[in-house]
């Protein structure tokens, strides 16, 4: 039985949100064909010549490019076009991007007319995972299939599953260039299973423990404002389901189901330097959920800052910011982890209402043909609140990584970090991550 209805101004703004989506694609349809109209005294790009791709599709490469002909030359960003390849982490680091003259027929008037040159290398995208793991606390085993370009479209699937001492768990995601049109993206997700959640403090037993049923199924729409800046929206269901007679259980929260309405406001203009993207960056968002049953509306702020440069010959300096205030339920909490989170408990630490900061120094040692390797140091610092009172944490840490430069996903390493609190280190894996 439903507790609280959805506003029907939020379902209405949600609605109208995606109802502009075919505003927008028209507005690109007559940007392209405004352009095609266009001639240039300096000259015309007629064809675009695409070297070094098997599975790709070349209309893939035109969508991450954003170039189509016919376009003035005068027009063409060239390094944009080269950033953008390079970021979509389809392609391998050496891109080449070139304007030459287009051969013309004896009887053709064709001498204003160039072709633009793309010299690039596929990676391999196809990535089957397998995982497990064994602790004190119980056993872990599951598959993941990651696709960074499925059917040479540029789409991002990530599936997987999982079986556990303590239950099954399924996920999926659809994402990535092939859900682009113009200046809109979409992406779906999806999560389903059963669980069970421990949360604990640095350095202590569980004081919460507790077997959920959940179901989590969201669609997101993100507009490029322009390069670099985009807003977007999300809309998700969420279901918890607690088994409080469970004999293990303790403090078990309320079972609970809500509709959540999320907006966000990213800018991202960093650059591809070496292993890493070097410039500023930032993120905004705030969520409000809509109870349905057993639980309260609720609302979440959250931001993250980031910062890179280059620092001695092949060296990266990073800083990361992260914070967050809200009032979600307890069964719908995430864990704390990542960068700026390291020195607690993986998967133990959950709460919405933190503060953190990370500073890392990242060297590389080695490169070669198929990857850098690196060394990096780092230290974090910061308050989360998990209970009634705020618990500190901070401490020194230092890692690898492997970035892998003919494979999409781009990095592999492992951190070690020392909670200088409670005297105890900590283990956590990087998987995916580009800093």
């Amino acid at each position: 039985m439903l507790r609280t209805p959805v506003p029907i101004r939020t379902v209405a703004l949600s609605l109208l949100l995606l109802a502009t989506v075919p505003g927008w694609l028209s507005a690109y349809a007559n940007h392209a064909r405004d352009s095609k109209s266009r001639l240039n005294a300096d000259g015309l790009i007629t064809e675009i010549e695409i070297e070094g791709i098997e599975r790709t599709r070349p209309q893939t490469v035109h969508r991450i490019a954003r170039v189509e002909p016919p376009v003035a030359v005068s027009e063409l960003d060239l390094e944009g076009i080269q950033r953008r390849l390079q970021r979509s982490g389809l392609f391998q680091d050496d891109i080449t991007v070139a304007v030459r003259p287009r051969a013309a027929a004896p009887d053709s008037s064709a001498a204003s007319e160039f072709v633009l040159s793309i010299k690039l290398q596929e990676r391999w995208t196809l990535l089957p995972l397998p995982f497990g793991a064994v602790t004190s606390s119980g056993w872990t085993a599951g598959f993941a299939l990651y696709e960074a370009n499925l059917f040479g479209t540029g789409t991002m699937l990530l599936t997987a599953a999982s079986i556990s001492h303590s239950g099954r768990q399924v996920f999926l995601s659809l994402g990535g260039h092939g859900l682009r049109r113009g200046r809109t993206a979409l992406s779906i997700s999806g999560a389903a299973g059963t669980d069970e959640r421990e949360t604990a403090l640095a350095g202590e037993d569980p004081y919460e423990r507790y077997r959920r049923q959940h179901l989590q199924a969201q669609l997101g729409l993100r507009y490029e404002l322009r390069e670099g800046l985009e807003a977007g929206t999300t809309a998700a269901l969420q279901i918890a389901e607690v088994d409080e007679g469970r004999s293990a259980a303790i403090r078990p929260p309320s079972s609970a189901a809500a509709y959540r309405q999320g907006f966000r406001l990213s800018w991202d203009p960093r650059e591809y330097h070496e292993y890493f993207l070097r410039g500023p960056a930032a993120r905004i968002s705030y969520h409000r959920g809509f109870a349905l049953e057993g639980i309260d509306n609720y609302d979440v702020v959250a931001t993250d800052l980031q910062y890179n440069r280059p620092l001695l010959a092949d060296g990266r300096l990073g800083f990361r910011v992260r914070g967050e205030i809200g009032s979600t339920p307890r069964v719908f909490l995430q864990s704390l982890g990542g960068v700026g989170f390291r020195t607690l408990p993986g998967n133990q630490a959950r709460a919405d209402r933190y503060a953190a900061a990370a500073a890392t120094y990242e060297h590389r040692i080695a490169k070669l043909s198929w990857a850098s390797i690196t060394l990096l140091g780092f230290g974090e610092a910061g308050v989360y609140q998990p209970q009634d009172a705020l618990e500190r944490f901070h401490g020194p840490g230092a890692g690898f990584r492997v970035y892998l430069s003919r494979v999409a996903v781009p990095a592999l390493g492992l951190d070690l970090a020392y909670n200088w609190k409670v005297d105890e280190w900590f283990v956590s894996l990087a998987l995916g991550l580009m800093p």
